[in-house]
């Protein structure tokens, strides 16, 4: 953690909880709810699961490119946030997430 900024910090923290989020999430629903059919309960699995691992596998590629790193995370985030919509808190963590990792995305790299 040393040498990085405060959004770096941000960035990564909100895309480890929010993954970790996803797909634990995923599991404990997947497990528990009711679904109407499995192509349903394969929607939620899918989504929140993949979504999470997205979010956690974009970190691994901070040290190689921001962009690409910013486009895993959206990606993982708005998928798991589509799949949990009618929650207010994810969503809006989600696309808090993206405008940073963008924010970061932009700036210089330092030396």
């Amino acid at each position: 953690m040393y040498g990085e900024t405060r959004l770096e910090q941000a960035v990564k923290i909100l895309a480890v909880l929010l993954g970790l989020a996803y797909v634990l999430t995923g599991i404990i629903g997947g497990a528990f709810i009711d679904f109407d059919s499995s192509s349903d309960r394969g929607f939620w699995l899918g989504f929140l699961i993949g979504g999470g691992v997205l979010l956690l596998l974009g970190l691994l590629l901070a040290d190689r490119s921001r962009w690409l790193t910013a486009l895993v995370l959206a990606v993982g985030a708005i998928l798991g946030a589509l799949a949990i919509f009618w929650t207010v808190l994810p969503a809006l963590a989600a696309l808090v997430l993206i405008v940073m990792a963008v924010l970061w995305a932009r700036r210089p790299a330092s030396a």
